[in-house]
């Protein structure tokens, strides 16, 4: 699902998304690869269909009591129309088993999603793959956490992201900052480490003991997001304007000009535009040349809930130029 289906997800109401039986041609299919991965305070569902059109219906049963799950139920679901989608409001901390169904005559015929989904309380992750700009074979792992921690939780608080056997030895910490606290994610690039497939774990905790954790089992090690396109550059005596054509509409990226030795000769910029001015700039400090590194990912930081996206991934794009020294 591209980020422009995204918004379109959360644009529309769900008095207009909530559908109901009504006679239309049998299905020959059930739906296939059904999918379900958590997010912010709901699951999110994909699934594949030779008519996106068809009547479909979600329902949920929770899987973590011991023993058999709980009976299927009718799922709050928030459709796609057309997008083979759906966003299903689930509580936090929860185990629960989806399945998918389409209408076949005066019947439906269900298809569960393979993997339970275990809702994060606090925290949820998603992990990734990068693409870099150098043609590194091994990439590395991107981390997406959004953070809904309680009121009054205070920063900086510590992190810790582990993964399966033979990714990397033990967990890899990280302090996460009052700005990140404050912005509600976590963007996180492990370079030539590639992710595997298997079980990640993510895990915040305060200075008062407070511990909040999520898992989930990656298996979208074949994705790559493609790289930004296009990218121009123009040099002013004391600013240098970057413009790009990033690989997804509203995408989130990060640019930071480097040094011929790859050191940083700017702070890196957080911005989900297109282009960037860097203003106030000593380029006789420079070299003859510098790096422009445009990182770009699929996701979108906006107003409204948000979508974690499903595959993630980041792609990493440079331009050399000249500073004209």
């Amino acid at each position: 699902m591209t980020n422009t289906q995204f918004n379109r997800l959360l644009l529309l109401g769900p008095g207009l998304l909530l559908l109901a039986a009504c006679s239309r041609e049998p299905a020959t299919n059930p739906p296939v690869d059904v999918r379900a991965y958590a997010g912010p305070h709901y699951a999110q569902l994909y699934w594949n269909h030779q008519d996106p059109a068809a009547l479909f219906e979600v329902e949920v049963r929770d899987a973590s009591a011991d023993g058999a799950p709980d009976e299927w139920r009718p799922a709050a679901a928030v459709m796609d129309p057309g997008q083979n989608s759906a966003l299903v409001t689930v509580e936090p901390g929860s185990v629960n088993e989806f399945r998918v169904g389409v209408w076949d005559g005066d019947q439906i015929v269900w298809t569960a999603a393979d993997q339970p989904v275990e809702m994060g309380d606090g925290i949820t992750l998603q992990v990734g793959t990068m693409n870099r700009w150098d043609g590194d074979p091994d990439g590395g792992t991107a981390f997406l956490a959004y953070l809904d921690l309680p009121a009054g939780t205070a920063g900086p608080l510590q992190l810790e992201f582990s993964g399966p056997p033979g990714w990397a030895a033990g967990a890899h910490p990280r302090t996460v900052s009052v700005d990140e606290l404050d912005s509600g994610h976590v963007l996180e690039y492990l370079y030539a480490l590639p992710p595997l497939p298997g079980r990640y774990d993510v895990t915040v905790s305060d200075a008062a003991g407070n511990e909040w954790s999520h898992g989930l089992e990656f298996r979208d090690e074949d994705f790559r997001l493609p790289l930004s396109a296009d990218l121009t550059v123009s040099v002013a005596p004391d600013a240098v304007t970057a413009a790009w054509l990033p690989p997804v509409e509203d995408g989130a990226a990060e640019v930071v000009l480097l040094n011929s030795d790859l050191t940083p000769f700017t702070d890196y910029v957080r911005l989900s535009t297109a282009s960037h001015t860097f203003q106030d700039l000593d380029l006789a400090a420079a070299g003859p040349e510098l790096l422009l590194e445009v990182t770009a990912s699929n996701v979108t930081f906006g107003a409204g809930r948000a979508v974690m996206p499903v595959p993630y991934g980041v792609s990493v794009a440079s331009a050399a130029f000249n500073t004209g020294r």
